[in-house]
């Protein structure tokens, strides 16, 4: 079971479904969606993102960040993501990907939002191995713009973002776990 927090409020994710309209007014405006119970010691390896949007804007900067919470609150950064809305489409990848998803970045496999429908985001965070500790908590942020590391365009006015969660539309996070190192 996840919670998801925007703007300091904190909702069951789990139990969530339909939409979470996040208002893109700021750098930091983000959702963070954390494991409600204590997780058992394991190693991640990979992780792979599903997540389905609509928004109002012509392309979204999309930010994934995977951390770990401990009992204190206290967050560690285990890696990220990250994924221009457009340049969303998958290709074959000419190389093994071991089973991650491939995006060309070539301007013919751009696809731009079409306002208002929703549309779906596959991308896997940067490589990683985590061994997570018994007791503490999964943290995934959701944000639209790293104004400390990418130069994302100021919208004017601000789009909305909503986060839609259905059995439609499943917005998930897969993290593969090795409880036997």
């Amino acid at each position: 079971m996840f919670f998801a927090e925007i703007s300091k409020r904190v909702r069951d994710f789990s139990q969530v479904s339909g939409v979470i309209n996040i208002r893109y007014d700021s750098p930091d405006t983000s959702i963070s969606c954390r494991s409600s119970t204590s997780c058992s010691s394991g190693f991640i390896t990979g992780s792979g993102y599903n997540l389905w949007l609509s928004t109002d804007a012509p392309d979204l900067d999309i930010f994934v960040y995977l951390e770990e919470v401990d009992r204190k609150g206290h967050s560690t950064y285990i890696s990220e993501g990250n994924l221009l809305a457009s340049h969303r489409t998958q290709s074959p990848a000419p190389y093994d990907k071991l089973g991650l998803p491939h995006h060309s970045h070539r301007e013919s496999d751009l696809e731009p939002i079409r306002a208002g429908e929703p549309f779906e985001m596959v991308f896997d965070l940067l490589p990683t191995s985590y061994l997570f500790r018994a007791g503490n908590r999964i943290r995934i942020a959701i944000a639209f713009a790293d104004s400390d590391n990418f130069d994302t365009p100021v919208l004017d006015p601000p789009p909305t973002v909503k986060l839609m969660r259905s059995l439609r539309q499943p917005t998930y996070v897969e993290l593969p776990v090795n409880k036997n190192l």
